[in-house]
């Protein structure tokens, strides 16, 4: 079945033109969209649209009895994955057993230079490394093995890529030994073969501007047997700057004049992220009438401004989404686990010292343990000064081997939080 564009304009808000799509302008009784699989591009997208189309039916007095809304990787993912489905620790061993096992000298086209020590967290960085490159090609329908036999004749490294699908080889064998199956590999198959759940009749693509090649190929496949609609927020008369699956051309955007309207009132002048936020704010409180905080998008090229504005929107109650989310390195989360790691690899007082007071540690030291964070960071610094402990052992000992009541008492605080990182 052909694929149908279907453009949505862009006089209002992308939510509001899709609920209009959805549902007619009355509602005569309960409505049933069970039949249709909506995607959107984000969880927030589905919460908004979601919410859009309760409120509508709500004000009509009807209700809205099903729903099904999903994002792009519906298509790539599964909720009932293989019990032998490698999960990520698992492809990072078997990754490491091939880097720590394999001889280098066998692999020139791409170790041509010295020999690098074997040592398992050089395996570790190589096999994440590999697997990055991977997950690369993925996203387009691809393994490395794949690179090598349809482009073979114009990489311009062909000595690389033969390695590099020999390696891919070699982990698919160690995951194959421990009766695993790759996750990637997977995923691409589910694309060559995608699966739909049971009564639907039609695929409603609202809105995603950037589906991948891996998406792309499972809608193909798809077509053949269900209808599928992409809706574009943009008017018709820009049908010729979208590809058939509602993606912008960047080549016609790149040259396309941006009309504004009434420049001299709407390009607005300011000199720092800080004059930026309350420029922004006065336009939010003054477009309160007609739009809320949720049917306002800000884009902003310059990312390092961001930060300001969710900061300054925060502190007046406005709270921010940011769909390109956060490096894993900034979550806290990352950063207990990474502390904890130095802890247990370096063993130093340094390690010990960062791991202890941080935050989740001494609210939890606070919470179960019955300790004063106060005074567990004075004893730890007291016992430092006078003991000069080099390392957790140093610590650990001196706690086992403590005899008399003044020391206990002394540093009673601290023994019981060595006690726990023990």
């Amino acid at each position: 079945m052909p694929v149908e564009r279907h453009f949505l304009g862009w006089d209002a808000p992308v939510t509001v033109k899709v609920r209009k799509f959805l549902l007619p302008h009355k509602l005569s009784g309960p409505v049933d969209l069970e039949s249709q699989l909506i995607v959107v591009p984000t969880r927030q997208a589905g919460r908004r649209l979601r919410e859009a189309l309760a409120l509508y039916c709500a004000e009509q007095k009807t209700a809205l009895l099903s729903l099904r809304v999903v994002t792009p990787t519906f298509f790539l993912c599964s909720n009932e994955e293989p019990a032998n489905a490698a999960n990520q620790t698992e492809v990072a061993a078997a990754l490491a057993a091939v880097f720590t096992g394999v001889d280098l000298n066998e692999y020139r086209g791409l170790f041509p230079g010295q020999v690098p020590v074997q040592d398992f967290t050089w395996a570790m960085q190589t096999g994440e490394t590999i697997q990055r490159l991977r997950y690369t090609l993925a996203d387009g329908g691809y393994r490395v093995a794949d690179i090598q036999k349809e482009f073979g004749g114009i990489l311009e490294e062909p000595e690389r890529w033969e390695d590099l699908a020999k390696l891919e080889k070699a982990y698919l064998d160690q995951l194959n030994k421990r009766g695993k199956r790759d996750p990637l590999d997977l995923m691409i198959r589910r694309s060559e073969n995608p699966v739909l759940p049971e009564g639907i009749e039609r695929v409603v693509i609202a809105t995603v501007p950037d589906p991948t090649p891996l998406m792309v190929r499972a809608m193909e496949q798809l077509s053949k047997a269900i209808p599928i609609l992409i809706l574009v927020h943009a008017p018709a008369s820009m049908e010729d700057r979208f590809d058939d699956w509602g993606r912008p051309i960047t080549e016609k955007w790149s040259e396309a004049p941006i009309d504004i309207l009434d420049p001299r009132a709407n390009i607005i002048l300011a000199g720092s992220p800080v004059s930026q936020s309350g420029k922004l704010l006065e336009m939010i409180g003054e477009e309160s009438g007609r739009f809320g905080p949720a049917d306002i998008a800000i884009g902003v090229p310059d990312s390092g401004v961001a930060p300001f504005l969710a900061v300054e929107l925060g502190d007046w109650g406005l709270q921010t989404f940011d769909p390109s989310g956060k490096k894993l390195t900034e979550h806290p989360l990352y950063g207990l686990l990474e502390s904890y790691r130095r802890l247990v690899n370096e063993g130093t007082y340094a390690s010990f010292s960062a791991f202890l007071r941080r935050a989740d540690i001494l609210a939890y030291l606070e919470k179960v343990r019955g300790l004063s964070p106060r005074s567990v960071l004075e004893e730890l610094d007291e016992f430092q000064n006078e003991r000069l402990p080099v390392g957790l052992e140093d610590i650990t000992n001196y706690f086992c081997e403590m005899e008399g009541w003044g020391d206990r008492r002394k540093f009673g605080a601290l023994e019981k939080a060595v006690a726990f990182v023990r």
